[in-house]
């Protein structure tokens, strides 16, 4: 039953939406001993020892190394992952979403919540907020559209970006659905993010924050 309504979820959003070794020359020690006295012949014994001295050298080496690190700048439509999830490339793909975003270790049929995220190019000279009307009526086709109160994406007010934002509760079935939806403008596109799911606590946390702060078109 979960999986048939996420899945009913996501159709729903569908819609409105890095060492070397020297040897040193010998030295010559000489000893003198006595080794026999006569009356009137001395004999002395001469003893030479060679000593050889061996002399390890160490030759210290520095090696500089020079690490080359390049960043490419990422430009366009772009936001940051959550800590806690991670993107599911290949429902995404299934859906026909650019990409999808769930809670790690969960697909789109058994995360909390989901963030959904497309874009459309099929009406260019549009303005963003006859778009942004025209997808909502799309959806209020499907299902029955409770709309909340006025809300803006935590960070957008400092952010030089066209948007509209909705925020919204709909019923699917026996389901109580709640959403967030915001329509953003990249030149002649549109990318529309939709977070949603069965709680409004989760949708609503300040944790998500930092996510919608992310969001960005440079």
């Amino acid at each position: 039953m979960n999986k048939i309504l996420l899945l009913l979820i996501i159709l729903a959003i569908f819609f409105s939406c890095a060492s070397k070794e020297n040897v040193v020359e010998p030295t010559t020690t000489t000893y003198a001993s006595i080794t026999s006295t006569s009356a009137s012949t001395t004999t002395t014994t001469i003893e030479t020892t060679t000593t050889y001295a061996l002399i390890t050298t160490t030759s210290t080496s520095t090696s500089t190394t020079t690490t080359t690190t390049t960043t490419t700048i990422r430009t366009g439509f772009r936001y940051d992952v959550p800590e806690d999830m991670e993107e599911s490339p290949n429902e995404a793909r299934s859906y026909k979403y650019d990409n999808m975003i769930v809670e790690k270790g969960t697909s789109a049929f058994t995360s909390p919540f989901i963030i959904a995220i497309r874009h459309n190019d099929d009406y260019p000279n549009a303005k963003l907020k006859d778009f942004a009307e025209f997808d909502q009526e799309i959806l209020k086709s499907q299902v029955k559209i409770r709309y909340d109160e006025k809300w803006t994406p935590f960070g957008f007010e400092d952010k030089k970006i066209e948007f509209i934002s909705y925020q919204f509760a709909y019923n699917y079935g026996k389901n109580n659905i709640f959403q967030r939806s915001v329509y953003l403008k990249c030149d002649s596109r549109v990318y529309i993010i939709s977070m949603s799911g069965r709680y409004k606590g989760l949708i609503v946390n300040n944790k998500n924050d930092a996510f919608w702060n992310s969001v960005r078109i440079d």
